[in-house]
């Protein structure tokens, strides 16, 4: 039998932020190719990076000229609002994430020896419980 050191609560509070974050990352996707496939639908297409479709979508909700009906120019508008409210919650996570990594005396240590990010150092010091241990040079 394996055993799994327990992790502290600041841990489990840090992998809860990493595990909602991803969530609300597929989420976002999912609710992105839902727009996409609505508007395909009429054709009008657009290209393939979200950035690209965020830079239209407000003028496409509003031209009355495209072949939209009023339901689905709702349906879009609706999920557009959504896509915006994922992205507020997403940038939460990644401030919650970022303090900790700034808090996290082992996130900044990981942060510095492995050469990842804020969100890598603090996934990996919160997702190994010993991480201190294992990992001290």
């Amino acid at each position: 039998m394996r055993f799994v050191p327990v992790k502290t609560a600041e841990q489990q509070g840090a992998m809860s932020l990493h595990r909602v974050r991803e969530g609300l990352k597929e989420e976002r996707t999912a609710c992105i190719d839902r727009i996409r496939g609505v508007l395909a639908e009429y054709d009008l297409v657009f290209g393939k990076s979200p950035k690209v479709l965020r830079a239209v979508l407000a003028d496409v909700i509003e031209d009355a000229s495209n072949e939209l009906t009023a339901t689905a120019r709702r349906v879009v508008q609706l999920a557009f609002e959504h896509w915006r409210e994922l992205d507020e919650h997403l940038h939460w996570c990644d401030r919650q994430i970022g303090a900790h990594g700034r808090s996290s005396p082992a996130a900044r240590r990981a942060a510095k020896v492995t050469g990842i990010g804020e969100v890598g150092a603090s996934a990996r010091t919160a997702g190994v419980a010993d991480y201190e241990e294992r990992y001290r040079h």
